[in-house]
């Protein structure tokens, strides 16, 4: 049996009088080394150019959607943020990460997307902020300084006293602060948001026992799993998302219909391109007038230009987006789905709000423990 594998990201953009009309370079380009540029958000996400904190410059494996060699993160100055290389679609091999003003941040290491060896944090001006290890899949601290060099943990002994980022999903920083021992949390932490302390945690023998949350709404509660005491933050090239972007000024996502993709389902399953197909990716941006009539649809690829053009002519005899949210504005923007997801598979089910259901493919991501 011969599978398939198609990767497909689709934007579609619906003109009207108060939107500003938006096409692949508000989110992603092809530079002239034919390598892709992505926009990105703080939380590594995504994202409109207008709203962008960042953008990415790789390139892409021929056949599958991943990562190629090289990755260089830029910050919107074009200042470099990001410098690394990617193996099979993993983060591998040394990674450099800098702060805005040139400065180093942080060197760190990995094996196939495992976070491996000694990482050495530095804070802007230059000094020396903390050392970790990973051994044995546990995070040990070795050292630790203050921005003006004072020494807060030293050969695995001391108080940790950071400021770091506990999740991928927002780019809020959280105060912790508790004993270490031998490279590891023992005893009491503290956990605080903006000067208010909202959990406590307890450690023996270096392996965490119980936390208390506290909320002044409702009270104190215990917890035995999954503690938030860390001594590292969440690291952003691990929790990059090709997904779609969230609103921007005038730019925000709207729902396609299952309709759309049960009848671009029918027309695949009845095209050329399923047999003729290999693992092989697209990025589709359609455009569609304010009745939701397809007008254009576009596609970077490195597949062939015959194939190119046979999946543009099957998207535009689906004929409508077909989007059941007015008025029609707005983009939507799908992520990488493979040929078995809910785009081309007969036996998905739409979800509740009318869209289609996507299968997404799941990005190497590691909240550090």
């Amino acid at each position: 049996m011969k599978y398939i594998t198609i990767l497909i990201i689709l934007v579609v953009s619906i003109n009207i009088h108060a939107q500003t009309s938006t096409k692949f370079a508000d989110l992603i380009e092809v530079t002239g080394d034919d390598k892709i540029k992505i926009y990105l958000n703080g939380n590594f996400q995504i994202a409109y150019k207008d709203c962008a904190d960042y953008y990415m410059l790789a390139d892409f494996d021929d056949n599958y959607f991943q990562i190629k060699d090289t990755i260089k993160v830029f910050y919107m100055n074009d200042k470099l943020f990001i410098y690394g290389k990617y193996e099979k679609g993993q983060v591998h091999g040394n990674f450099k990460i800098l702060h805005q003003n040139g400065k180093l941040k942080l060197l760190s290491q990995y094996d196939k997307g495992k976070p491996i060896g000694i990482w050495k944090y530095y804070y802007e001006n230059g000094n020396l902020h903390k050392v970790v290890g990973f051994r044995d899949n546990r995070i040990f601290l070795a050292e630790m300084y203050n921005k003006n060099g004072k020494t807060l943990v030293q050969n695995g002994n001391g108080t940790f006293n950071d400021v770091i980022s506990l999740s991928k999903f927002d780019d809020e920083l959280f105060e912790i602060n508790g004993a270490v021992k031998n490279g590891l949390p023992d005893g009491k932490w503290q956990i605080a948001l903006r000067g208010t302390i909202f959990a406590t945690e307890f450690f023996e023998g270096y392996i965490f026992k119980e936390g208390i949350s506290h909320s002044k709404a409702l009270g104190d509660y215990k917890y035995y799993n999954n503690h938030q005491s860390k001594f590292v933050d969440v690291t952003s090239i691990e929790s990059l998302k090709i997904n779609h972007p969230g609103p921007c000024q005038e730019k925000f996502d709207i729902g396609l219909s299952g309709k759309f993709f049960d009848k671009l389902k029918g027309k695949y399953e009845k095209s050329e391109l399923k047999s003729e197909l290999g693992n092989q990716w697209f990025l589709i941006e359609v455009e569609a007038n304010d009745n939701g009539k397809i007008v254009n649809v576009e596609i970077i690829s490195k597949s062939d230009k015959q194939t190119v053009d046979q999946l543009k002519k099957m998207i535009s005899s689906v004929g409508r987006t077909f989007s059941n949210i007015k008025p029609f504005s707005g983009y939507k923007y799908f992520t990488p789905v493979s040929s078995q997801s809910c785009h081309f598979r007969t036996s998905c089910c739409p979800s509740a709000d009318g869209s289609a259901s996507l299968h997404v493919a799941k990005d190497s991501e590691r909240s550090s423990e």
